[in-house]
């Protein structure tokens, strides 16, 4: 229930910008369906020197609160760039883009320790986003509001603002969020900042 009483203040702040039933949720997730590899296993969509290890790290540091971290999804981005360069926004559809990665970028939730990391990639000319997130379950009476028996879906990602930064190991995000639907919670937003500073 942490996150709950948060989650209300901020659901209302972004309900014109969430969520609006397409009709399609190809991205449904329980506990462990369609999703990448268990908590500690090197992801497959870390391809750059080091950024599997920071993730890795990053996990082990910050501990859900209540103890327990959901296995990582992997999506790619399905949308536009956003305003600026370093910006991204758009659907999240299970699987990833293939190509070449040119940028790895972390960012997290401080009071949940929820996690993501966006991978540029480039193929070709076009430069596309894949997006890891590390999420943690949330339950209260008795209740599953994310894993156990509650379903996500539609995975939304809004304008993280993607930067590097000369003195840490990977390049930071801060300013975006994602937000996804829970079937027993409903919509549920969870923002991002640098993890270095």
């Amino acid at each position: 229930m942490r996150r709950l009483s948060y989650l209300f203040i901020l659901s209302s702040l972004v309900a014109a910008t969430t969520l609006t039933g397409c009709g399609k949720s190809s991205n449904v997730f329980q506990d462990k369906p369609n999703i990448a590899n268990p908590p500690g296993d090197s992801n497959p969509v870390f391809t750059q020197p080091g950024s599997s290890q920071a993730w890795n790290q990053l996990k082990s540091q910050y501990k859900c609160p209540n103890g327990n971290r959901l296995p990582d999804f992997v999506f790619r981005v399905d949308g536009n760039q956003g305003q600026w360069e370093n910006q991204v926004s758009g659907a999240l559809t299970p699987g990833q883009h293939s190509g070449t990665a040119s940028g790895t970028y972390i960012g997290l939730n401080y009071g949940t320790a929820d996690m993501m990391s966006i991978i540029k990639v480039s193929s070709g000319l076009n430069a596309k986003y894949n997006a890891v997130i590390s999420i943690c379950s949330d339950s209260s009476g008795g209740y599953d509001y994310i894993g156990g028996s509650a379903k996500l879906s539609n995975f939304r990602i809004t304008s993280p603002i993607l930067y590097m930064d000369a003195h840490c190991a990977s390049g930071n995000i801060r300013d975006g969020y994602i937000s996804f639907t829970s079937s027993t919670y409903g919509d549920i937003p969870v923002n991002f900042s640098s993890v270095c500073n």
